[in-house]
Protein backbone atom coordinates (compact mmCIF):
# COMPACT_ATOMS: atom_id res chain seq x y z
CA UNK A 1 0.00 0.00 0.00
CA UNK A 2 1.49 3.35 -1.05
CA UNK A 3 1.48 6.53 1.02
CA UNK A 4 -1.64 8.05 -0.61
CA UNK A 5 -3.65 4.88 -0.07
CA UNK A 6 -2.50 4.80 3.54
CA UNK A 7 -3.74 8.37 4.12
CA UNK A 8 -7.03 7.94 2.24
CA UNK A 9 -7.95 4.80 4.17
CA UNK A 10 -7.25 6.44 7.53
CA UNK A 11 -10.32 8.73 7.55
CA UNK A 12 -11.97 7.00 10.57
CA UNK A 13 -8.69 7.28 12.44
CA UNK A 14 -8.47 11.02 11.68
CA UNK A 15 -12.09 11.60 12.68
CA UNK A 16 -11.67 9.71 15.94
CA UNK A 17 -8.38 11.41 16.74
CA UNK A 18 -9.79 14.88 15.98
CA UNK A 19 -12.79 14.29 18.22
CA UNK A 20 -10.75 12.87 21.10
CA UNK A 21 -8.17 15.64 20.76
CA UNK A 22 -10.85 18.35 21.02
CA UNK A 23 -12.57 16.67 23.99
CA UNK A 24 -9.25 16.11 25.76
CA UNK A 25 -8.16 19.73 25.43
CA UNK A 26 -11.57 21.09 26.42
CA UNK A 27 -12.03 19.05 29.61
CA UNK A 28 -8.40 18.89 30.80
CA UNK A 29 -7.12 22.33 29.81
CA UNK A 30 -6.95 23.55 33.43
CA UNK A 31 -5.14 20.49 34.81
CA UNK A 32 -2.83 19.74 31.90
CA UNK A 33 -2.56 22.62 29.44
CA UNK A 34 -2.01 25.41 31.97
CA UNK A 35 0.82 23.65 33.90
CA UNK A 36 2.41 22.60 30.59
CA UNK A 37 2.05 26.06 29.06
CA UNK A 38 5.59 27.31 29.96
CA UNK A 39 7.10 24.13 28.48
CA UNK A 40 5.00 24.40 25.31
CA UNK A 41 5.90 28.08 25.04
CA UNK A 42 9.60 27.27 25.40
CA UNK A 43 9.29 24.66 22.63
CA UNK A 44 7.62 27.21 20.37
CA UNK A 45 10.31 29.83 21.02
CA UNK A 46 13.06 27.24 20.58
CA UNK A 47 11.61 26.16 17.23
CA UNK A 48 11.69 29.71 15.84
CA UNK A 49 15.12 30.51 17.32
CA UNK A 50 16.96 27.50 15.88
CA UNK A 51 18.02 29.47 12.80
CA UNK A 52 19.60 32.40 14.72
CA UNK A 53 21.19 29.94 17.16
CA UNK A 54 22.81 28.01 14.29
CA UNK A 55 24.02 31.29 12.76
CA UNK A 56 25.56 32.37 16.08
CA UNK A 57 27.35 29.03 16.41
CA UNK A 58 28.65 29.16 12.84
CA UNK A 59 29.72 32.82 12.79
CA UNK A 60 31.17 33.05 16.29
CA UNK A 61 32.56 29.48 16.41
CA UNK A 62 31.29 28.89 19.94
CA UNK A 63 29.75 26.00 21.83
CA UNK A 64 26.01 25.42 21.28
CA UNK A 65 25.27 25.73 25.02
CA UNK A 66 27.07 29.07 25.26
CA UNK A 67 25.34 30.28 22.09
CA UNK A 68 21.96 29.28 23.56
CA UNK A 69 22.78 31.20 26.74
CA UNK A 70 23.71 34.32 24.72
CA UNK A 71 20.53 34.05 22.66
CA UNK A 72 18.45 33.56 25.81
CA UNK A 73 19.95 36.67 27.45
CA UNK A 74 19.48 38.66 24.25
CA UNK A 75 15.85 37.55 23.95
CA UNK A 76 15.11 38.40 27.59
CA UNK A 77 16.80 41.79 27.18
CA UNK A 78 14.84 42.69 24.04
CA UNK A 79 11.53 41.54 25.55
CA UNK A 80 12.26 43.45 28.78
CA UNK A 81 13.01 46.68 26.89
CA UNK A 82 9.85 46.31 24.79
CA UNK A 83 7.75 45.60 27.88
CA UNK A 84 9.27 48.60 29.67
CA UNK A 85 8.39 50.99 26.85
CA UNK A 86 4.96 49.41 26.51
CA UNK A 87 4.32 49.73 30.26
CA UNK A 88 5.55 53.33 30.34
CA UNK A 89 3.40 54.37 27.38
CA UNK A 90 0.30 52.63 28.74
CA UNK A 91 0.69 54.04 32.26
CA UNK A 92 1.21 57.54 30.84
CA UNK A 93 -1.94 57.35 28.74
CA UNK A 94 -3.94 55.70 31.55
CA UNK A 95 -2.88 58.50 33.90
CA UNK A 96 -3.91 61.14 31.35
CA UNK A 97 -7.25 59.38 30.92
CA UNK A 98 -7.73 59.19 34.69
CA UNK A 99 -7.00 62.90 35.19
CA UNK A 100 -9.37 63.84 32.36
CA UNK A 101 -12.15 61.75 33.86
CA UNK A 102 -11.42 63.27 37.28
CA UNK A 103 -11.72 66.80 35.91
CA UNK A 104 -15.01 66.00 34.22
CA UNK A 105 -16.36 64.28 37.34
CA UNK A 106 -15.30 67.26 39.47
CA UNK A 107 -17.29 69.62 37.25
CA UNK A 108 -20.35 67.36 37.34
CA UNK A 109 -20.17 66.96 41.13
CA UNK A 110 -19.79 70.72 41.58
CA UNK A 111 -22.89 71.44 39.49
CA UNK A 112 -24.89 68.82 41.38
CA UNK A 113 -23.76 70.12 44.79
CA UNK A 114 -24.75 73.69 43.89
CA UNK A 115 -28.25 72.76 42.74
CA UNK A 116 -31.17 73.59 45.06
CA UNK A 117 -32.82 70.19 44.59
CA UNK A 118 -29.72 68.42 45.83
CA UNK A 119 -29.51 70.67 48.91
CA UNK A 120 -33.14 69.91 49.84
CA UNK A 121 -32.67 66.21 49.21
CA UNK A 122 -29.48 66.17 51.28
CA UNK A 123 -31.18 67.88 54.23
CA UNK A 124 -34.07 65.38 54.19
CA UNK A 125 -32.01 62.22 53.64
CA UNK A 126 -28.89 63.15 55.60
CA UNK A 127 -28.99 60.14 57.95
CA UNK A 128 -29.59 57.59 55.22
CA UNK A 129 -26.88 59.08 53.03
CA UNK A 130 -24.36 58.93 55.90
CA UNK A 131 -25.20 55.27 56.59
CA UNK A 132 -24.95 54.33 52.92
CA UNK A 133 -21.69 56.25 52.58
CA UNK A 134 -20.16 54.32 55.48
CA UNK A 135 -21.30 51.00 53.95
CA UNK A 136 -19.83 52.03 50.61
CA UNK A 137 -16.49 52.98 52.21
CA UNK A 138 -16.36 49.62 54.04
CA UNK A 139 -17.04 47.74 50.79
CA UNK A 140 -14.35 49.72 48.98
CA UNK A 141 -11.82 48.92 51.74
CA UNK A 142 -12.78 45.22 51.63
CA UNK A 143 -12.38 45.17 47.84
CA UNK A 144 -9.00 46.88 48.15
CA UNK A 145 -7.64 44.38 50.68
CA UNK A 146 -9.05 41.50 48.61
CA UNK A 147 -7.24 42.87 45.56
CA UNK A 148 -3.97 43.25 47.50
CA UNK A 149 -4.29 39.71 48.86
CA UNK A 150 -4.98 38.21 45.43
CA UNK A 151 -2.12 40.23 43.96
CA UNK A 152 0.39 38.84 46.47
CA UNK A 153 -1.01 35.34 45.88
CA UNK A 154 -0.49 35.85 42.16
CA UNK A 155 3.16 36.99 42.44
CA UNK A 156 4.61 33.54 43.37
CA UNK A 157 2.74 32.01 40.40
CA UNK A 158 4.26 34.60 38.06
CA UNK A 159 7.72 33.98 39.52
CA UNK A 160 7.29 30.20 39.16
CA UNK A 161 6.02 30.55 35.58
CA UNK A 162 8.93 32.78 34.54
CA UNK A 163 11.50 30.54 36.25
CA UNK A 164 10.14 27.35 34.69
CA UNK A 165 9.90 29.03 31.29
CA UNK A 166 13.49 30.36 31.34
CA UNK A 167 14.99 27.05 32.48
CA UNK A 168 12.97 24.96 30.02
CA UNK A 169 13.64 27.52 27.28
CA UNK A 170 17.40 27.16 27.72
CA UNK A 171 17.39 23.35 27.69
CA UNK A 172 14.95 23.04 24.77
CA UNK A 173 16.95 25.62 22.84
CA UNK A 174 20.14 23.60 23.31
CA UNK A 175 18.64 20.14 22.71
CA UNK A 176 15.82 20.97 20.29
CA UNK A 177 17.21 18.81 17.42
CA UNK A 178 17.45 15.82 19.77
CA UNK A 179 13.98 16.46 21.27
CA UNK A 180 12.25 16.85 17.90
CA UNK A 181 14.03 13.80 16.45
CA UNK A 182 13.10 11.62 19.43
CA UNK A 183 9.45 12.69 19.35
CA UNK A 184 9.14 12.03 15.62
CA UNK A 185 10.77 8.62 15.96
CA UNK A 186 8.51 7.57 18.85
CA UNK A 187 5.34 8.78 17.13
CA UNK A 188 6.21 6.95 13.91
CA UNK A 189 6.69 3.68 15.82
CA UNK A 190 3.53 4.04 17.92
CA UNK A 191 1.17 5.08 15.11
CA UNK A 192 2.77 3.32 12.11
CA UNK A 193 3.55 6.66 10.51
CA UNK A 194 0.00 8.05 10.59
CA UNK A 195 0.75 10.63 13.23
CA UNK A 196 3.39 12.16 10.98
CA UNK A 197 0.68 13.43 8.66
CA UNK A 198 -1.30 14.79 11.59
CA UNK A 199 1.76 16.63 12.86
CA UNK A 200 2.39 18.10 9.43
CA UNK A 201 -1.20 19.36 9.24
CA UNK A 202 -1.02 20.67 12.79
CA UNK A 203 2.26 22.47 12.12
CA UNK A 204 0.96 24.04 8.91
CA UNK A 205 -2.32 25.09 10.52
CA UNK A 206 -0.84 26.56 13.70
CA UNK A 207 2.00 28.38 11.98
CA UNK A 208 -0.36 29.74 9.33
CA UNK A 209 -2.97 30.75 11.90
CA UNK A 210 -0.46 32.48 14.18
CA UNK A 211 1.33 34.26 11.32
CA UNK A 212 -1.99 35.42 9.85
CA UNK A 213 -3.31 37.03 13.01
CA UNK A 214 0.05 38.43 14.06
CA UNK A 215 0.24 40.09 10.64
CA UNK A 216 -3.32 41.39 10.98
CA UNK A 217 -2.56 42.69 14.48
CA UNK A 218 0.56 44.63 13.49
CA UNK A 219 -0.91 46.00 10.23
CA UNK A 220 -4.11 47.13 11.94
CA UNK A 221 -2.15 48.58 14.86
CA UNK A 222 -0.11 50.67 12.40
CA UNK A 223 -3.29 51.84 10.64
CA UNK A 224 -5.05 52.73 13.90
CA UNK A 225 -2.04 54.42 15.48
CA UNK A 226 -1.24 56.60 12.45
CA UNK A 227 -4.92 57.47 12.01
CA UNK A 228 -5.40 58.42 15.67
CA UNK A 229 -2.21 60.50 15.64
CA UNK A 230 -3.52 62.38 12.58
CA UNK A 231 -6.88 62.80 14.34
CA UNK A 232 -4.96 64.14 17.38
CA UNK A 233 -6.39 61.59 19.81
CA UNK A 234 -4.75 61.90 23.22
CA UNK A 235 -4.77 58.14 23.80
CA UNK A 236 -3.60 57.03 20.35
CA UNK A 237 -1.35 54.19 21.56
CA UNK A 238 -3.82 52.85 24.14
CA UNK A 239 -6.74 52.94 21.68
CA UNK A 240 -4.71 51.35 18.89
CA UNK A 241 -3.47 48.54 21.13
CA UNK A 242 -6.94 47.83 22.56
CA UNK A 243 -8.74 47.78 19.21
CA UNK A 244 -6.01 45.68 17.56
CA UNK A 245 -6.19 43.09 20.36
CA UNK A 246 -9.98 42.93 20.13
CA UNK A 247 -9.74 42.60 16.36
CA UNK A 248 -7.66 39.41 16.69
CA UNK A 249 -10.78 37.55 17.85
CA UNK A 250 -12.81 37.01 14.67
CA UNK A 251 -16.15 36.78 16.48
CA UNK A 252 -15.93 40.22 18.13
CA UNK A 253 -13.76 42.28 15.78
CA UNK A 254 -13.29 46.04 15.96
CA UNK A 255 -16.90 46.89 15.04
CA UNK A 256 -17.93 46.58 18.69
CA UNK A 257 -15.68 49.56 19.47
CA UNK A 258 -15.91 51.63 16.31
CA UNK A 259 -19.69 51.56 15.72
CA UNK A 260 -20.71 52.90 19.18
CA UNK A 261 -17.91 55.47 18.94
CA UNK A 262 -19.11 56.67 15.51
CA UNK A 263 -22.73 56.85 16.72
CA UNK A 264 -21.64 58.87 19.76
CA UNK A 265 -19.74 61.37 17.59
CA UNK A 266 -22.83 61.78 15.39
CA UNK A 267 -25.06 62.36 18.43
CA UNK A 268 -22.76 65.11 19.74
CA UNK A 269 -22.76 66.71 16.25
CA UNK A 270 -19.10 65.94 15.59
CA UNK A 271 -19.78 64.77 12.03
CA UNK A 272 -16.24 65.36 10.77
CA UNK A 273 -14.74 63.04 13.36
CA UNK A 274 -17.50 60.45 12.80
CA UNK A 275 -16.69 60.37 9.08
CA UNK A 276 -12.96 60.08 9.84
CA UNK A 277 -13.55 57.18 12.22
CA UNK A 278 -15.81 55.48 9.67
CA UNK A 279 -13.05 55.75 7.06
CA UNK A 280 -10.48 54.27 9.47
CA UNK A 281 -12.88 51.44 10.35
CA UNK A 282 -13.63 50.72 6.68
CA UNK A 283 -9.92 50.67 5.82
CA UNK A 284 -9.14 48.25 8.66
CA UNK A 285 -12.00 45.93 7.61
CA UNK A 286 -10.84 45.88 3.97
CA UNK A 287 -7.22 45.21 4.98
CA UNK A 288 -8.27 42.50 7.44
CA UNK A 289 -10.49 40.70 4.92
CA UNK A 290 -7.79 40.86 2.26
CA UNK A 291 -5.12 39.49 4.60
CA UNK A 292 -7.40 36.75 5.93
CA UNK A 293 -8.38 35.67 2.43
CA UNK A 294 -4.78 35.56 1.22
CA UNK A 295 -2.97 34.27 4.30
CA UNK A 296 -5.41 31.78 5.85
CA UNK A 297 -6.23 30.12 2.54
CA UNK A 298 -2.60 29.75 1.50
CA UNK A 299 -1.30 28.76 4.95
CA UNK A 300 -3.95 26.23 6.00
CA UNK A 301 -5.27 25.03 2.65
CA UNK A 302 -8.84 25.85 3.72
CA UNK A 303 -11.11 28.49 2.19
CA UNK A 304 -11.46 31.53 4.52
CA UNK A 305 -15.27 31.23 4.48
CA UNK A 306 -15.04 27.67 5.83
CA UNK A 307 -12.51 28.83 8.42
CA UNK A 308 -14.86 31.59 9.58
CA UNK A 309 -17.75 29.09 9.76
CA UNK A 310 -15.61 26.75 11.88
CA UNK A 311 -14.63 29.65 14.16
CA UNK A 312 -18.28 30.69 14.62
CA UNK A 313 -19.41 27.12 15.35
CA UNK A 314 -16.48 26.55 17.68
CA UNK A 315 -17.28 29.67 19.67
CA UNK A 316 -20.96 28.66 19.89
CA UNK A 317 -20.24 25.12 21.13
CA UNK A 318 -17.04 25.48 23.19
CA UNK A 319 -16.48 29.18 23.80
CA UNK A 320 -12.98 30.65 23.48
CA UNK A 321 -11.20 27.32 22.97
CA UNK A 322 -13.56 26.39 20.15
CA UNK A 323 -12.22 29.33 18.12
CA UNK A 324 -8.96 27.38 17.75
CA UNK A 325 -10.08 23.74 17.99
CA UNK A 326 -12.81 23.71 15.33
CA UNK A 327 -10.64 25.25 12.56
CA UNK A 328 -7.92 22.74 13.49
CA UNK A 329 -10.32 19.81 13.03
CA UNK A 330 -11.62 21.34 9.80
CA UNK A 331 -8.06 21.58 8.45
CA UNK A 332 -7.46 17.88 9.16
CA UNK A 333 -10.66 16.79 7.44
CA UNK A 334 -10.19 19.04 4.39
CA UNK A 335 -6.65 17.76 3.85
CA UNK A 336 -7.87 14.15 4.08
CA UNK A 337 -10.62 14.88 1.54
CA UNK A 338 -8.16 16.51 -0.89
CA UNK A 339 -5.76 13.58 -0.57
CA UNK A 340 -8.55 11.07 -1.10
CA UNK A 341 -9.62 12.83 -4.31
Amino acid sequence: MNEKDKISTSLPFYLLFSFLFAVFLYFFKDKILLPLFPFLLSLLFSFYLQVPLNLINQKMKINRKFGALLLLLLSVGVISVLLFFLFRTLTSEFYTLYTDIGKKDEGIVKRVMESEKFKKFFMQENGKITSKSIDLIVKIIEKFFSFVSSFFDFLPKVFLFVSVFLISFYYTLVDFPVISGTLKSCLKKVTNGRFTYILDDLKRFLSGYVKTYFTIFFVNFAIFFLSFVLLKERYAFLLSLTISLVDILPIFASSFIFLPWIIYEILVSNIKKAVSLAMVFALSVVVREFLEYKLIGSATGVHPLLSFLAIALGYSFMGFWGIFLFPLILTFLCNIYKTKK
